[in-house]
């Protein structure tokens, strides 16, 4: 059986609108402006600390924790719901389930928002698993850690069976470290040459496109 682990920001839902209200609510409990929204943009996909630290230079473990609890508490209640399905996404998940494979999703967002993200629009119908960070973005943040556990929780034992599809980097970079095949997807956060740069495996550009891909498992 062929495994598929979505990535959620960017390649299941545009969740632009509600990630960059709360990173705003961020950096306001840390009394620093935040960049412009071209910037915001970047730090959907990544872990929040690598994003902070890449992105603006921020390092200092207090005042991640205080952005962090900014950032959560406009997420937890208005951040989650600014958030939509792409189009032809609910029928890519039930085609491919229809056809035998395994749906799973690996993300870097905390637990108890995917989860809440998953069964709001009604992704836990079609998954055998949901991956994604520890609720403290501490622990199992990473990307590859993240897919890691997922395919452990699913006891995945031959990485070529399996397929990790996402919109930025660290999605492709997760999926390398764990030799999983890798699809990047040009409709959400990342650029086309972020993720050549990355080398996955294949890139697509709609999401009609990544349902034939999935299908023909030719990559």
């Amino acid at each position: 059986m062929k495994t598929i682990f979505f990535d959620l920001d960017g390649t299941l839902t545009n969740s632009k609108k509600g990630i960059i209200n709360a990173l705003k609510q961020g950096f306001s409990k840390i009394q620093q402006p935040a960049p412009a929204d071209s910037v915001l943009q970047l730090f959907i996909g990544p872990a929040l600390t690598d994003s902070l630290k890449q992105q603006v230079g921020i390092t200092d473990p207090a005042i991640i924790k205080t952005f962090i609890a900014g950032f959560h508490a406009y997420y937890s209640d208005k951040g989650w719901a600014e958030n939509e399905v792409y189009p032809g996404i609910m029928t890519l998940l039930k085609t491919l389930k229809a056809a035998d494979y395994q749906l799973a999703i690996a993300t870097a967002k905390p637990e108890s928002f995917a989860k809440r993200i998953s069964a709001h629009f009604g992704f836990d119908a079609y998954l055998a698993e949901l991956a994604a960070a520890t609720d403290d973005e501490i622990t199992r943040t990473q990307k590859a850690d993240v897919l890691a556990y997922g395919m452990t929780q699913l006891n995945l034992t031959n990485p070529e069976d399996v397929a990790m599809v996402g919109d930025r980097n660290s999605d492709i970079h997760g999926g390398q470290v764990n030799a999983t095949k890798t699809v990047g997807v040009l409709y959400g956060f990342g650029s086309e040459t972020e993720l050549t740069q990355a080398g996955a495996d294949i890139l697509v550009p709609t999401v009609a496109e990544l349902q034939q891909v999935l299908l023909d498992w030719r990559f």
